[in-house]
């Protein structure tokens, strides 16, 4: 009787040395976004609606790209409010502003449909995605300078 206990605890032991995790990893939070100019947000933004078509039946990299897309969002509303306040022309200041709250509107629009993976829901952050992606490429098609090019 005493040898089967060891044995059995043995083979349960051994068993558990090979079992891996039975779950995901989940970030902790939002990875830093890097911008560095409009082209590069612009390109940035195209890789994530790939990325999003391309991650349609996988729930945990659906996770992981909406925290990025979240991400992308927040950082350039966080540039179009920086440069709201930094422009010098009348003009380029009230384009800004009109930016800034179209983004924050969608984000606004993305925080409702964020962690949600049906299709209606998928729909609407890929028109959202692509309605930043039109905010960021409006920038680069003004043809001011980059902000690390003031410098």
């Amino acid at each position: 009787m005493f040898k089967n206990l060891i044995v059995g605890a043995a083979l349960s032991l051994s068993s558990f040395a090979f079992a891996g995790p039975s779950h995901r990893a989940v970030p902790v939070g939002p990875p830093v976004p890097v911008m560095q100019n409009d082209r590069f947000d612009v390109a940035q933004g195209r890789m994530l609606l790939r990325e999003l078509d391309m991650a349609r039946r996988n729930p945990y990299a659906m996770r992981d790209l909406d925290l990025r897309i979240r991400a992308f969002i927040e950082a350039e509303l966080a540039e179009s409010r920086r440069d709201s306040r930094s422009e010098f022309g009348r003009r380029e200041r009230r384009e800004e502003r009109d930016s800034s709250r179209q983004l924050s509107r969608i984000l606004s629009a993305y925080s409702r449909v964020e962690g949600r993976f049906g299709g209606r829901a998928l729909a609407e952050k890929r028109q959202l995605l692509s309605e930043a992606i039109d905010v960021a490429e409006r920038d680069l098609r003004d043809g001011r300078p980059d902000r690390f090019s003031r410098r």
